[in-house]
């Protein structure tokens, strides 16, 4: 399995939505370790079973858009809660 942590990264701030994949997954800095990390959009915690490509990559989004607190709703914004 893999480790499950915070909605903090390493610095201290809020995960962000281009820093984890469509599992919300993330990988470490050596690319050695991958985990899941608590998000503030839905699934909130892991969405599948990771590592996924990320959505961001220009293909059509991976996400479906049935909560008001989905992922677009942050993408673009900076400090939202």
């Amino acid at each position: 399995g893999h480790v499950l942590d915070g909605p903090y990264d390493d610095s201290g701030a809020l995960w962000q939505t281009g820093s984890v994949d469509a599992c919300s997954g993330a990988w470490s800095t050596d690319q050695g370790d991958y985990f899941y990390v608590g998000t503030r959009w839905h699934p909130y915690l892991v969405g599948c079973f990771g590592p996924a490509n990320f959505p961001q990559s220009g293909e059509a989004p991976l996400y479906a858009q049935c909560s008001a607190n989905s992922m677009a709703h942050y993408v673009g914004v900076s400090g939202a809660n």
